[in-house]
């Protein structure tokens, strides 16, 4: 095993960008030349690229790489340098990590790991269907747009949410509150959301598509509502002249409201806390 090296790390760059690295299927080398290959390393000049041109020929001499001359009477020229698939194996063991082919298969793996974890029964089958589904398709990178190659336990953290919203039986649930007891965290859920609900289509075979659909709600918006207004509803009004602080209420609330205002002009702040910065900032303005 060799430590990791710049240009090295720069042909597997290169590699996993290819047709052979991303799917497997590639059968051509992967084979950039020599300047840009070192450019983009950032070991084109001095004493970086004599090192790097040295690590290359080491890794030749193995049989890993093939160094290509610009020209066949001088074979001190390299030109190009050539990675074929039949050695990604080989060629990643001597970095230290793990082939793009292993990457894929672990990915494999967790998704039928994954086909024994607990679903309630009404998506047992889809569940597994959905497993063995993506299982097939990591080992050439098919329909994996909502993971990473590289994130892979984040790829594990998600899978187990989508278990544990399938499993989710108490309605009428703000997000945030679900999201700290299935992740411990009350923004997690909010984050993952895109990626979540697209994959609860295929988990669920198509009967939940979004958080509604599991009577998760979203957490609604509150406004700081301060000044000489009045909010008068059907059945009551709010005169916040009376309250020295204001009142903090629902986006909602507001909107079904009609306000009343004896000033001649309002201020309407969007975010707090840049006003508040400011003014500590500049008491004077």
């Amino acid at each position: 095993m060799k430590l990791s090296s710049q240009v090295l790390e720069g042909l597997a760059c290169y590699y996993e960008k290819s047709e052979a690295g991303q799917t497997g299927l590639g059968k051509l080398d992967v084979q950039p030349e020599l300047a840009l290959l070192l450019e983009q390393a950032g070991c084109s000049e001095g004493d970086a690229r004599e090192l790097a041109v040295r690590e290359l020929q080491e890794a030749a001499d193995i049989g890993l790489i093939t160094l290509e001359p610009a020209h066949s009477r001088d074979r001190t020229s390299i030109y190009k340098v050539r990675l074929s698939p039949a050695n990604e194996d080989a060629f990643y063991a001597y970095l230290g990590r793990p082939s793009p082919t292993t990457v894929r298969k672990r990915w494999s793996n967790l998704f039928l790991e994954a086909c024994a974890w607990s679903v309630p029964s009404e998506f047992a089958e889809a569940w597994v269907q959905f497993c063995t589904s993506r299982a097939a398709g990591a080992l050439q990178w098919k329909k994996m747009s909502e993971f990473k190659r590289s994130e892979l336990s984040r790829g594990h953290e998600v899978l187990r949410c989508v278990t544990e919203l399938l499993r989710w039986r108490e309605r009428e649930h703000f997000i945030r509150a679900v999201s700290c007891r299935i992740c411990g965290d009350s923004k997690r859920l909010d984050k993952l959301r895109g990626t979540l609900e697209k994959l609860l289509v295929d988990a669920s075979g198509g009967r939940v598509r979004t958080f509604a659909d599991l009577g998760i709600l979203d957490t609604p918006r509150h406004v700081l509502v301060a000044g000489p207004l009045r909010l008068r509803f059907t059945d009551h009004t709010i005169d916040l002249r009376r309250l020295r602080d204001g009142a903090s209420l629902a986006e909602s609330d507001i909107e079904r409201s009609e306000i009343e205002c004896d000033a001649v002009r309002c201020i309407t702040i969007e975010n707090k806390t840049s006003f508040h910065q400011r003014t500590l900032q500049h008491p004077q303005d």
